[in-house]
Formats: structure tokens, sequence, C-alpha cells
């Protein structure tokens, strides 16, 4: 399933980031090739390259002219020539202009980006935007870059998936103006993807137990294993069964209605030597009820599809439908629903179980919408938070 990637904006970049490492590594190197990744921000690419040579990543990948076949590139770019080291503060609006202007005005500074975007829509099954949701440059400049990639491919959209993979910001997060952003993120982007693949900071702060920054790092991880083991189902060179996953049988799962879903992804991995204790099933039932990327209720899904990932000399015999009959047992007391569950054999050293919740209840979206509702009728607060950000800013 070849898959391009935006990360837009520090919270999209880091994610980028990240899952590009990971699969830099060795041990997951065979799936770097299904990837096509772009980084862009409102602030100077300075910063970002200050973040590569952190990760530990030659420089030379954000040098198209020095790739070869052994590197793949990662395309770096400022949204405008103009761009600041200090960034757009939560003014989305200001981004949402920055990304259509970057888009429309053809120029040396840009060209040779949207010329690469381009060609990828040629041939690519599957498209995700990263971004913070609460924040100022992803989430405006997202809904603009998905809306272009649609345009691009729109020949055959009907079996492409276009998701967004959105952070939720912590509570009372420098304001109660990222949660009116979060929520007009989200209303933007339901018109345009299939799926939102949705993250909460607070809740995996609260559950992790962890300071601000290793909240972030671990929404990173998540984020970055989920989507390289969604891209993994149809490898060619992995043992798949009952059978490989394309771009449009995610498209089948997640897309429900006239609207993009909300979907709830969640990771765990464990030694294989856990089997020897416990088995499959309980891990998965962990998976769902520990690991959730956001705080939901599981029972509520329209769907569940579980991904899971073993050593491929591992000795394990289970039948996908026996899995889809436990969970179903576990949280819908036996009633009819819709799993799907997918073993993955490879070169890996641990048992990894994705799971990803179509469609779920999830309280935070409703504390968003009311939030936003109190702000609409609040116009004192109004023009004090969300006005005065962007005057600020503009």
């Amino acid at each position: 399933m070849n898959t391009l990637i935006v990360g837009i904006g520090e919270c999209g970049r880091n994610i980028v980031l990240q899952l590009y490492d990971q699969l830099n590594s060795l041990r997951y190197r065979y799936l770097m090739k299904n990837f096509d990744f772009f980084v862009t921000d409102s602030e100077d690419t300075l910063r970002l390259i200050g973040d590569i040579e952190r990760k530990g990543i030659p420089k030379v990948v954000i040098n198209p002219e020095k790739v070869n076949e052994k590197i793949k590139p990662l395309n770096v770019f400022m949204l405008s020539p103009t761009s600041s080291y200090a960034g757009l503060g939560g003014a989305w609006m200001l981004s949402s202009k920055m990304a259509q202007e970057f888009l429309q005005k053809e120029n040396e500074f840009n060209n040779k980006y949207i010329e690469s975007i381009n060609f990828c829509t040629k041939f690519v099954e599957c498209f995700n935007i990263f971004n913070s949701a609460g924040g100022g440059t992803g989430s405006g400049a997202g809904p603009i870059f998905l809306e272009y990639l649609k345009m691009k491919s729109t020949e055959e959209n009907s079996r492409k998936l276009y998701t967004t993979s959105i952070v939720l910001p912590f509570n009372n997060e420098s304001g109660g103006w990222r949660e009116v952003n979060a929520s007009v993120n989200i209303a933007r982007y339901s018109k345009l993807s299939d799926g939102i693949l949705v993250a909460d900071n607070q809740r995996l702060k609260n559950s992790m137990k962890l300071d601000i920054k290793g909240t972030q790092e671990a929404v990173n991880k998540l984020l970055s294993n989920v989507w390289m083991w969604m891209n993994a189902c149809s490898n060619m060179h992995l043992n798949v069964s009952p059978k490989r996953w394309e771009g449009a049988d995610f498209k089948r799962s997640f897309k429900l209605g006239a609207y993009s879903t909300p979907i709830v992804p969640c990771y765990r991995e464990e030694p294989k030597d856990k089997l020897k204790r416990i088995n499959m099933k309980w891990i998965v039932l962990r998976t769902i009820k520990e690991n959730c990327a956001a705080e939901c209720l599981p029972q509520t899904s329209k769907r569940i599809l579980v991904i899971i990932s073993i050593p491929e000399n591992m000795s394990y015999t289970s039948l996908d439908s026996d899995l889809a009959d436990y969970i179903s047992e576990e949280l819908f007391r036996g009633k009819r629903s819709a799993i799907d569950v997918i073993f993955i054999r490879g070169k890996v050293i641990s048992i990894s179980v994705t799971v990803l919740l179509v469609a779920p209840i999830i309280p935070r979206l409703a504390e968003l919408e009311n939030n936003f509702k109190v702000y609409l009728e609040d116009s004192k607060l109004f023009e004090r938070d969300m006005i005065g950000q962007f005057l600020k800013n503009s």
C-alpha cells in the first residue's frame, strides 16, 4: 500500500520524523519503500534540521539531488519563503492562506515540491496528514493539503484512502482557543477524509502518568507504529493472513457515511515469551481496554480491525475467526459485530497488536463541541481568546 505522508506543523513533523527514523532501522527498513514523506511548517527549516540531527537521521535525506535508491528522501519545505522561526502561535487562518498560496502559485521556491507531490499522486493508494488539531500551522494547512491531494488523484479516488491523524490538545492548554481550533480542524477534515485517527494528549498523559514531553513522545511512537503496521498489511514480502489489505479495504472499513469517521487507534507490544503465560486473546483485549490513543467506549464501535504481528519463526496457531468471536463476546456480549483480524508474520522480535476502533463514542469530542458552542455564545470570551489570537499574529 503505497502511502504518502505529510507532516504539518511541529506536532506533524515530529510524528513523521519518528516514523521515518523507525522505518530507517534495519529491523523495519523493508517497509520504507512503501512510503513517501513530506514535512512542512511555517517556521524556518533550521529548527527542523536540528530535530533531524537529534534523531540521528543523516541530513542528506533532505537533499533530493543527493539521495539514491538506498536513501529514502525526506522532502522538507517551508510554507512560505517569509516563514519565521517563531511559528504562528495558533493562528490557523494564516497557515490556511499560506498553504493555498503555496499550492496555487508555482515558483522557484515551491515548484520542485509540488512536482514531487503531483508525481506521487499518480501511484499512491493512501494519503495521510499528521497534525496537531489544536495548533495553528497544522490545523490550518492540513485540510488544504488533503483537499489538493484529492483533487490531483480524483481519477481513481473511489478506491484510494484519504485519512488524517490528529492529536488533541491537553486540557486547558494555552487557553480555550486550542480546543476551538481542534473543533474547527475536525469539522474541516470531516468533509475531506474517509477517516480521522484521533489521539488525545490528555488521555495518554493521565493513563501513562507522563509529563508533557513524555506524553508527546508516546503519542508520536503510537501513531508511528499504527501506520507502520497498517501499511505492512499489504506487503508482499510478509506472510499476511487471511488476506492482504490494500487502501480500498481500509476505505471500506472506515467510510460509514457522507462524513469522515472518527477512529481510535490502539497499540501494544509484548515479548514473544508472554504467550507462554497468557494467550493472544487476552493481549488483544488488554490492548483495547488499556492502550487506546483516546478515551472512548470500545463497545460502541461500528467496526473493529485487529492487526497482529508475530515473529515468522514463532509456533503459534490460531484462527482469526476464533479471536473475532472472543472480542465479540467480551465487548458486544455476542451480538453480531463487524470484526476483522489480520495476522502478519515477519522479521520481528516481539508481538505487536494494533487495533482500530471505528466510530466509537469519544467523550472528548463531545466536550470540544460543547466548548465551541460556549465560545460562539459568549462574545467577550470569543473576542478575548480567538480574535485576539489572530490580531496578535497578523
